[in-house]
């Protein structure tokens, strides 16, 4: 910003005025984290342009890192940025036909988690009763369906990217899981402790397989079992709101490109355990992907095992992140598009994109998901791979998310230095040893 009267200074004093002017007009609780996040950004602003009244400031360089040590479009206050992820769903079923009845099919694939959290025990009083007149007349109900039934548990493993997940969902109390033991009272709590369903999935396994079936019960605990299908259909929704959507239709529907590159897009637009980008939702993101048609090789290839990020994949990544929040951007990298967006479309900081630091960071945690743990669904034995290689450190037995290699702008940034002088500025004075003019920040008379 070397020229005071430039276009670009007079459109980037408004934003900050009128939002520097709004966080005074508003009654805060800074007690919240989130607004303390607010009002550090509105002090970060206001530093900015006081500095620029004296300072040579490069607004590129600022907009190269994020005014926190998360970025505001990945992260909420510094935790993983949910979505809607039945948006997905709703996108497919829009692709196809859905059938007005269930389908006729020869097999059916239950997930036995989401069987036993639609299956609390009524009048049970012992685990063994529970099996038995809870667990395994639904199971023959299914058997005398269908000529192959597989019932699929989940494995808990404590050093997941999906533990710390679940640790936001809440902890409950340990129980033991015997034949003699006692049902507790609060099943959704006692479902919380992943101990608890790991000794609950495997004395069910154990029951089932025990019981007589008139046609053949499969079930999986803590191994894959490859399974050969010709129709695929996904039953969604429960109750009145139940439906099936035809996945061997909509793969056609779709197209070859999409399909095989559906994974490392779920998770590049949020998931789990990877953030989705803020007021950006999964719809949002598809209708980029009918305009950014060049981003179907890069979700392809993240979307494989082994999964490697080059130089190339991130320029189209970036290209699609810029387009899904401004199409008539023109420009050539997302730091130029978050100035451009910030300062002369007057757009709200957290409503820009990350910065490309913190993008890179990001289509690291896609890839691993997507390639390392998605992409290896159908392996028996996956070859897992360290998430340290892939944007996240661990703390204890969780592994944390990793935003950027890039410090925030306020440690970053000598345009904002203020000095605490109370004589004349010279030595050990910040300014000076940075040669810079001081400014209305510093505590010395310099400015005056």
């Amino acid at each position: 910003m070397k020229d005071l009267e430039s276009k670009e200074k007079c459109t980037f004093y408004e934003p900050i005025k009128r939002n520097k002017m709004d966080f005074f007009r508003q009654e805060l609780d800074f007690g919240d984290p989130k607004q303390k996040v607010l009002k550090e950004d509105c002090q970060l602003f206001s530093t900015l342009f006081i500095s620029c009244q004296s300072r040579e400031c490069d607004l590129q360089e600022f907009f190269r890192h994020e005014n926190q040590s998360f970025p505001a479009a990945l992260s909420d206050s510094g935790k993983l940025h949910t979505c809607q992820k039945s948006q997905l769903a709703a996108i497919f079923e829009d692709l196809v036909t859905l059938p007005d009845t269930e389908p006729k099919a020869d097999g059916i694939i239950i997930d036995g988690s989401a069987l036993i959290n639609s299956l609390p025990p009524r009048t049970s009083k012992t685990f063994d009763e529970y099996a038995a007149l809870d667990v395994l007349p639904t199971i023959q109900v299914y058997s005398s369906k269908y000529k192959r039934t597989d019932i699929l548990f989940d494995v808990y493993r404590k050093a997941s990217l999906k533990a710390e997940t679940r640790l936001r969902r809440g902890l409950g109390a340990r129980c033991r899981v015997t034949d003699n033991g006692k049902v507790p009272r609060n099943w959704r709590s006692f479902l919380r402790e992943n101990d608890n369903k790991t000794e609950l999935f495997n004395f069910l396994a154990d029951k089932i397989v025990r019981m007589h079936t008139p046609n053949t019960v499969i079930v999986t605990k803590e191994e894959d079992t490859e399974l050969g299908l010709e129709k695929l259909w996904i039953a969604f929704g429960q109750g009145r709101n139940l439906r099936w959507i035809p996945i061997h239709e909509l793969s056609l529907s779709v197209g070859p490109e999409k399909t095989r590159g559906i994974l490392f897009f779920h998770a590049f637009t949020g998931c789990d355990v990877v953030s989705a980008f803020r007021e950006k939702g999964k719809k949002s993101a598809w209708q980029t992907w009918d305009v950014c048609t060049e981003a179907s090789d890069v979700f392809m290839k993240l979307s494989k095992y082994p999964p490697t990020v080059e130089d190339g994949d991130l320029q189209v990544l970036e290209k699609f992140v810029i387009t899904m929040y401004d199409r008539s951007s023109t420009a050539a990298g997302i730091d130029d598009a978050r100035l451009d967006m910030f300062a002369r479309k007057q757009k709200p900081y957290e409503a820009i994109p990350p910065t490309r630091a913190a993008l890179i960071q990001h289509a690291k945690h896609a890839a691993y998901q997507a390639g390392c743990i998605w992409g290896q669904a159908t392996v028996c034995q996956m070859e897992t791979k360290s998430p340290a290689d892939w944007g996240w450190t661990k703390q204890g037995d969780l592994w944390q998310i990793f935003w950027t290699v890039l410090p925030p702008i306020a440690q970053s940034c000598q345009q904002l230095t203020k000095c605490g002088c109370k004589t004349e500025c010279s030595g050990r004075c910040k300014c000076y040893r940075f040669g810079l003019p001081c400014t209305a920040l510093c505590n010395c008379k310099c400015a005056d």
